[in-house]
């Protein structure tokens, strides 16, 4: 006979059980035993309920034992004795399921013959065998099964040839079956019962389940030969057989004839009435889900609805906060249940934000642990040949090291600069020698005494781990057993005191965590070594199909979970949380994907073949079908935990921004009553400003926020009322921490904080001068620089800091290789001339040039793999067109190359020295690079065309000119003036062109493709897409019209521009800003600027360059990028935003506005003829 208990949620069946036991307990303290097996997750909340009643007349029970059914049947096995067997884990069966797929034949196995090669699908089929163990399905029964498709035949047949020699294997093995319960029943129905002294008439219940599978069956059956006190407690009800599926399906199972006769069941029905429930809207809503009745007082229920998964939670933090202070509740009354895993690290986030003390319920995977990832790199090295990664990873875990943390940082970078790599690369010292002994321009360079010792020094210690490594290696291929490899693995650890490490950190620790979870790691790995000796014996086995099963089997590794003990929030899964009598849950996350959530099809069993297994009387795991329809009572269980309130959160999209939708549950319930509390996060900006405070510590940093919003930005409250009330919620709280002496500490933090400022101090004058020199030296790029940011000038010029370059192919490498190939081309090949030569001429020309540059860029990285031997391929076609095309405009005007990168700064120079004195008497020596400089000489003067080629689109902006971001073609264009007054005699400057180098092979839109289905012939086809291509290589710059500002504008190539070109040639072809008859396009007039004009920046950028000088001298180091539209321009690809520590509100004030109302009056101010003002 066995009792059934059944009732809906909250009914009190659980109570009624410990009530039973504290009766039994009173009345005979040293009685027969009572157990309690409920899931793994109650053991503890069941303890602390026995032991924590002060009522009670005993604190706890001598009787009574709580136990999961894997602890219960270890009890039995200690009282009775157990014949020990090799034991494996998980991770081993999939080892000895891997080494069977390995051992058939390729005409052995038909349906997974190509399957069998992955350890992954060796998991997969783990799980298949171990449900047919639960559900006592044999392989007779398997062998019994029919069925029509052919395929279908096939994959039963290879399921039984697997599961058969699984069996045959465990048992010559003398290994544990993944389930002891057949085990464990053969036992208990062979026994004589009064061998089993703790069960002969003991009591026992089983509390917590919804579903069991037939071996628990059949354990309930057989305990009825011990005891007849046995009694389930389930959740259920008659009146709804639909949601309570799983529980109905349990006692219709009971009442087999089988199991316990005819009336072997006695169930008792609990009045259904929901007693946990505390408030009348958490019982109504129970009502609605069982029986349909209407909800109408939903209080103490609440929806919170938010813009995303961040606002949602933390929502749920403030509500968390809110219960704390105001409903005199502790953290271990709170419950939180989710579903979608993504919601795990959200919660994380913002339980260490809120400083809330909380417990997860999800094991996390053991794959970051320093020596987890020491084992796999050690793995990796050996697949990869020694690839640098792997080495990198191995130093930086710290368990080859001694004191040699300098060592291996000079390692990483130079290898990951360098691009030293593998085994040939790594083990040879004369790379990293040339490496460190040269600089960035190719030279060797001189190195003292002491920075010869350094690279002496790390070659030791590189040399050191991989002589260690490489004797490993050597060591595992002369095995061939995995005993020979688990050996080699072992001396390793040993000879090179890796042991000894992990002893000193783990005896070092002061976290007990994390020397649990070093322990646990350790643990692990020797398991898994212990669990391979097993399965593979003296059998020979290689490395390769060795370290497969070890590193899938420290990937799924996870720690040991303690349940929480302390005074913390429950975090645990929807599905399987227990949270009984909670006072508060919260239900995160319910949204339509997740409740209902879809049930996928990826096991081995499908659900047609499971109707199979049925239809042959076969019980197994539900169908998906039929799990889908138990969604409802999840949802119920979830709904039904909580004793004083509910609350259902859901975001209107979900991490990837992707929309969703709120569940239909939870929008049933939102439609019953139109009462429910919905809390929108989203309105705490402009309504209900209170609710984004919901205690006073995680409120600071929204008070700081705020209120440093009012001191940057005042406001006026008549006109703004909104705004008003917003900020008189923060100025309040601010009154009420001043005025209460408790929070004086808080009210100093906050004051403080409020009064800093987020500036760099300036540097002494005598400081400035020491770090950059009596004289400043630099091209003109470092003084955009200083104007895109002072703190970004002064961590690169000042202290010279060089973040570490990898080694990849950045924008500045193939920057100079255009710069680089271009000045070959013409200069060298060419001797200035491009008018006169062929195509082929060209494509020689380039092709040979390129071949010879990239072996000097990033370290021969073109010829490091066939990936940059494409883009070699890339650039070479590029710089053909490009080149063809600047040959276009040689040849339609009277313009010849007369300079390529020619340089400035120094007497021997082309264009010599260049020289600035300051306001403050310091001196800048300017120098650069002028990429190429074209003249016209005519009678009239000297016509410059100056031509800087830039890699990406660039347009000459006057607001840049003006702020000194872009001074380069006004100095450049100064210095040709300034210095070729011997050359040249009236020099008239003509443009400033940006050229950029560019593929012109890009897809069409649907104008351009629109304009060549006009074509009506092959040949003017193949003319208007050549005219698409000249247009995208059209420069963009500026145009200097040798006109007043009053007249200028009025300018056509017939008269003041026609030196651009030839007359027989439209200007609009070659340039942007001309119409079809070569009049300036309005819309461009910015690209043209008259001569007086052109002085007037000419001169504000030679000024800029002297006040950068004396900025610099006396110490300016702002954080002050320049801003466009918010975007922080400088800060986008910044080496130093780790150290500058910017803020986005302190520092605003700071931020230069390319869009500032001012700057645009002062630049058109300079532009018509007014003073440069600052």
């Amino acid at each position: 006979m066995i009792k059934v208990w059944t009732g809906v949620s909250g009914t009190g069946k659980s109570e009624k059980m410990f009530a039973d036991i504290d009766e039994k307990t009173n009345n005979d303290p040293l009685g027969n035993r009572i157990y309690i097996i409920t899931p793994t997750q109650n053991t503890l909340t069941y303890e602390q309920i026995l032991t924590n009643d002060n009522n009670k007349t005993y604190r706890g029970s001598l009787r009574t034992n709580v136990l999961s059914f894997s602890r219960f049947m270890w009890h039995v096995f200690n009282e009775i004795g157990h014949r020990e067997k090799n034991r494996l884990s998980d991770v081993g069966h999939i080892m000895l399921i891997h080494k069977i797929l390995q051992q058939f034949n390729n005409d052995e196995l038909t349906y997974y013959r190509d399957s069998r090669e992955y350890v992954k699908f060796s998991g997969k089929l783990l799980e298949t065998i171990e449900e047919f163990i639960n559900y006592d399905i044999s392989v007779e029964d398997i062998k019994g099964l029919s069925f029509d498709n052919n395929r279908t035949k096939e994959k039963y047949d290879d399921l039984v040839k697997v599961y058969e020699k699984w069996l045959e294997m465990i048992d010559e093995y003398s290994i544990e079956s993944i389930n002891l319960m057949p085990h464990f029943l053969k036992i208990l129905n062979e026994v004589d019962v009064n061998e089993i002294e703790s069960l002969n008439n003991a009591t026992i219940y089983i509390d917590g389940f919804h579903n069991f599978s037939e071996l628990e069956l059949q354990l309930l059956k057989t305990l009825t030969r011990f005891t007849d006190d046995i009694t389930l407690l389930l959740m259920h009800s008659s009146d709804n057989k639909d949601l309570f599926r799983k529980t109905e399906n349990v006692i219709q199972e009971l009442k087999r004839v089988d199991l316990f006769g005819e009336n072997g069941v006695d169930i008792i029905e609990f009045p259904h009435e929901n007693y946990r429930a505390k408030s009348e809207g958490l019982y109504q809503v129970e009502n609605y889900l069982r029986k349909g009745t209407p909800i109408n007082n939903i209080d103490g229920v609440s929806l919170i609805e938010a813009p995303n998964m961040r606002a949602e939670i933390e929502e749920v933090m403030r509500q968390i906060e809110t219960l704390i202070r105001t409903k005199n509740v502790k953290y271990k009354d709170i419950g939180i249940l989710y579903r979608d895993q993504s919601y795990i690290e959200v919660l994380r986030y913002y339980f260490e934000k809120f400083e809330i003390k909380y417990s997860i319920d999800q094991k996390y995977k053991m794959i970051q642990h320093p020596f987890i990832q020491f084992v796999m790199s050690i793995f990796e090295a050996y697949r990869q040949n020694f690839k640098r990664e792997s080495i990198i990873n191995i130093m930086k875990s710290g368990y080859l090291n001694d004191d040699d943390d300098f060592n291996m940082y000079v390692f990483e970078n130079v290898v990951l600069e360098s691009g030293i790599d593998f085994q040939a690369g790594l083990l040879n010292d004369e790379l990293f020698k040339k490496f460190l002994e040269t600089r960035d321009d190719g030279q060797k360079q001189t190195l003292s005494e002491v920075e010869i010792q350094d690279i002496e020094e790390m070659l030791a210690y590189k040399n050191k781990v991989l002589a260690a490594l490489n004797q490993l290696y050597k060591s595992i291929e002369s095995g061939t057993k995995a005993i020979d490899y688990i050996q080699s693995i072992y001396q390793f650890l040993e000879k090179n005191r890796v042991l000894e490490r992990l002893e000193q950190d783990i005896d070092n620790c002061e976290d007990e965590t994390r020397k649990n979870e070093t322990e646990d790691a350790y643990n692990h790995f020797i398991n898994l070594l212990d669990n391979a000796h097993i399965v593979y014996g003296e059998d020979e086995v290689t490395f390769e199909l060795f370290v497969d099963n070890l590193i899938e089997g420290l990937m799924e590794a996870e720690f040991n979970l303690l349940p929480a003990t302390l005074d913390e929030v429950t975090v645990g899964v929807l599905d399987l949380a227990k949270v009984e009598n909670k006072k508060y849950i919260f239900m995160v996350g319910m949204n339509h994907a997740n409740m209902p959530m879809e049930i996928g099809g990826n096991d081995i069993i499908s659900d047609e073949e499971k109707r199979k297994f049925e239809a042959h009387e076969l019980q197994i795991s539900p169908t998906n079908e039929v799990l889908r329809r138990d969604e409802r009572f999840v949802f119920y269980h979830g709904v039904t935990r909580p004793t004083d309130g509910l609350f259902m959160s859901y975001s209107l999209s979900n991490l990837k921004n992707e929309p969703t939708k709120i569940s239909p549950f939870v929008k049933e319930i939102v439609a019953q009553s139109k009462d429910i509390e919905i809390i929108r996060p989203s309105l705490f900006g402009t309504t209900n400003v209170e609710g984004n405070i919901s205690s006073i510590n995680s409120m600071e940093d929204l008070l700081l926020e705020r209120l440093r919003d009012i001191l940057n930005t005042p406001k006026k409250y008549e006109d703004t009322i909104i705004e008003g009330v917003r900020d008189r919620v923060f100025l309040e709280a601010m009154y009420v921490l001043q005025k209460d002496a408790k929070y004086k500490d808080l009210y100093d933090r906050v004051v403080r904080n409020l009064a800093y400022k987020n500036e760099s101090e300036k540097v002494d004058e005598a400081i400035a001068e020491t770090l950059y020199g009596e004289a400043l030296s630099g091209s003109v790029s470092r003084f955009h620089s200083f104007y895109n940011c002072q703190f970004q000038h002064f961590m690169r010029y000042g202290l010279k800091l060089h973040p570490r370059e990898e080694f990849k192919l950045e924008a500045v490498d193939i920057g100079n290789l255009y710069h680089t190939v271009l000045e070959d081309v013409m200069k060298y090949h060419f001797n200035y001339d491009l008018k006169n030569q062929s195509i082929a001429d060209i494509n020689s020309a380039v092709s040979k040039s390129v071949k010879k540059a990239v072996k000097n860029i990033s370290y021969g990285i073109f010829e490091h793999s066939g990936y940059y031997q494409a883009l070699m391929v890339k650039a070479i076609e590029t710089i053909t067109e490009v080149v063809i095309n600047l040959q276009r405009y040689s040849k339609a005007s009277d313009f010849n190359i007369k300079f390529i990168e020619e340089r400035f700064g120094r007497d021997e120079d082309t264009f010599g020295a260049y020289q600035l004195n300051t306001t403050n008497d310091h001196t800048v020596h300017l120098r650069g690079v002028i990429d190429r400089v074209d003249v016209n000489e005519r009678e009239d003067g000297t016509f410059i065309s100056l031509i800087d080629y830039k890699s990406s689109d660039r347009k000459l902006d006057l607001t840049d000119v003006y702020l000194g971001t872009e001074l380069q073609q006004f100095m450049y264009m100064n210095v040709i003036e300034e210095n070729s007054k011997q050359m040249f005699e009236n020099i008239l400057p003509l443009t400033m062109m940006f050229y950029t180098v560019k593929s012109t092979k890009t897809s069409l839109n649907q104008k351009d493709e629109e304009k060549l289905l006009k074509a009506k012939t092959k040949e003017e086809y193949q003319d208007m897409l050549q005219k698409m291509k000249e247009d995208k290589l059209k420069p963009s710059g500026l145009f200097v019209v040798n006109e007043d500002d009053e007249s200028y504008l009025d300018a056509t190539t017939d008269d003041t521009l026609s030196m651009l070109l030839h007359n027989d040639e439209n200007v609009g072809d070659f340039y942007k800003g001309f119409t079809a008859k070569g009049k300036i396009n309005k819309r461009s007039k910015n690209n043209f600027i008259s001569i007086d004009m052109y002085n007037r920046f000419k001169d504000h950028a030679v000024e800029k360059i002297k006040e950068a000088a004396d900025d610099i001298y006396d110490g300016d180091v702002r954080i002050n990028p320049i801003s466009e539209n918010d975007d922080l321009i400088p800060c986008r690809f910044c080496e130093f935003k780790s150290a500058c520590n910017i803020d986005y509100i302190m520092n605003k004030k700071d931020f230069v506005d390319k869009k500032d109302p001012l700057l645009v009056q002062m630049v058109e101010s300079l532009k018509e003829g007014g003073e440069s003002v600052e």
